[in-house]
């Protein structure tokens, strides 16, 4: 006589549920309600305000498509199994340094928005910064108030601070 156990009816059970929800995800799953768009599908937007182009928003996705290609560069070099263990800890150091270069410019780029300048972009590379401020005009106190936040949140010296008017 054939013993049935309680386990295997319940496993029976499910694996029936899962073949009938199976076919009828099948049977059913063509028709897609009206207004449902394909999850993951890829759709170019633009955010082209009457055909002006804002040179902040662009310099900004610039540098990050830049600093983007460069940092998988760098892991494609670290992740390499011919590159030495020096090579290998220069590449991921170098990864590092980028992350906090990005970091330390958009927080100072925050900054000198909160002061009430309308935007700005600062780019931080060997040791200078450069920073381009949307203003009609910079007076001495603007001028020195930028340099403040750039030297507070690097280090680097005034002197090597290039700051740019734009509108």
């Amino acid at each position: 006589m054939i013993v049935v156990k309680r386990k295997q009816i319940l496993l029976v059970g499910i694996a029936a549920l899962v073949a009938v929800a199976g076919y009828l995800n099948f049977s059913y799953g063509d028709s897609e309600p009206a207004g449902v768009e394909n999850l993951g599908e890829v759709k170019l937007v633009s955010s082209d305000m009457g055909g002006e182009t804002d040179f902040f928003s662009e310099a900004r996705l610039e540098r990050e498509i830049d600093r983007s290609q460069s940092v998988a560069s760098l892991q494609s070099i670290a992740r390499d199994a011919a590159t030495s263990e020096t090579g290998r800890a220069a590449a991921e150091a170098e990864v590092v340094e980028l992350t906090r270069l990005t970091e330390t410019e958009g927080s100072i780029e925050s900054m000198i928005c909160a002061k009430g300048f309308a935007d700005a972009v600062v780019y931080i590379s060997e040791g200078k910064v450069t920073a381009i401020i949307k203003a009609q005009a910079l007076s001495s106190a603007d001028v020195a108030s930028i340099v403040d936040v750039i030297t507070t949140h690097t280090g680097i010296d005034a002197a090597n601070i290039h700051i740019i008017e734009s509108q």
